[in-house]
């Protein structure tokens, strides 16, 4: 369905991660994960995997999303990203 250069974006849970890789062993390159954290003491809730059709860039992981902080409320960064202000960046 996509294009050569074509980029694919999933988000799914983080226990599912294994299979997305293997799913985008053919084909795919460029193929980056960056772990959501509920909160950051937490193992992730979900990942964000990105990958480009036909590319031969390598793998990278990215920083972890962190929801909320150690008080339950939404970090500087998760705040800005809910309310339309930043932009989550998963792909490099």
């Amino acid at each position: 369905m996509l294009k050569p250069g074509g980029l694919l974006a999933v988000i799914h849970r983080a226990e599912a991660l294994p299979d997305l890789l293997a799913g985008l062993g053919t084909g795919f390159g460029a193929v980056t994960v960056r772990p959501v954290h509920g909160l950051a003491d937490r193992p992730a809730i979900r990942v964000i995997v990105t990958a480009v059709l036909n590319s031969r860039k390598p793998a990278g992981l990215l920083p972890a999303f962190v929801i909320n902080g150690p008080d339950g409320r939404l970090t500087p960064e998760s705040d800005a990203v809910h309310r339309g202000r930043a932009r989550l960046a998963a792909y490099q």
